[in-house]
């Protein structure tokens, strides 16, 4: 009798705990990404937080304006506009324009559209060019890249971040420092 009782007891408490974790692995699952400035190697980075760990998207080492946007200032900015695009589900393809006559890299709302009219994610230094900033940016190795980075009829380049994403090895949350 006992043997039966601690049996039940057994699978009760089993149940429970499977529960709880299945709970647990779905609410991860579900939960959206996230934005934000933080450090990835001793540096100010925009990184992306996804529910199967945390990509870094933007590594800041230089200034912009004569050191007006610092690295850590520019993060800051930077990610901040990553994170509300997304909350307003505009963040699916980056691209580049022009704005105040300078380089930028923007959000477009569709494959081979311009930048929206807010879409700013960040201005280019006058050194840099959109299509090199891009796949730096972005790591691409433009032959397998083909499903994620893509030329428009103007010669514009985009990404698709959301697949771009998918790509990414995920690192540990540890390996990322605090929100900055």
């Amino acid at each position: 009798m006992r043997t039966k009782l601690a049996l039940v007891f057994l699978l009760l408490v089993s149940s429970f705990l499977a529960d709880g974790i299945f709970k647990r692995v779905a609410q991860a699952q579900s939960q959206p990404n996230k934005f934000f400035c933080g450090l990835f190697q001793e540096k100010p980075a925009t990184i992306a937080r996804t529910p199967q760990g945390v990509v870094p998207i933007i590594v800041w080492t230089k200034s912009l304006d004569n050191g007006l946007y610092n690295p850590l200032t520019r993060c800051r900015q930077v990610s901040a506009r990553f994170e509300n695009f997304y909350r307003n589900s505009l963040l699916r393809y980056i691209t580049s324009g022009r704005s105040n006559g300078q380089n930028i890299i923007c959000v477009a709302a569709v494959m081979g559209g311009k930048c929206l009219r807010d879409g700013l994610l960040f201005t280019l230094r006058p050194d840099d060019t959109p299509r090199s900033t891009l796949i730096a940016l972005f790591n691409i190795s433009t032959g397998r890249a083909s499903s994620i980075f893509y030329q428009s009829a103007d010669s514009r380049d985009f990404l698709d971040l959301e697949a771009w994403l998918q790509t990414q090895t995920k690192l540990s949350p540890e390996l990322i420092g605090s929100e900055l």
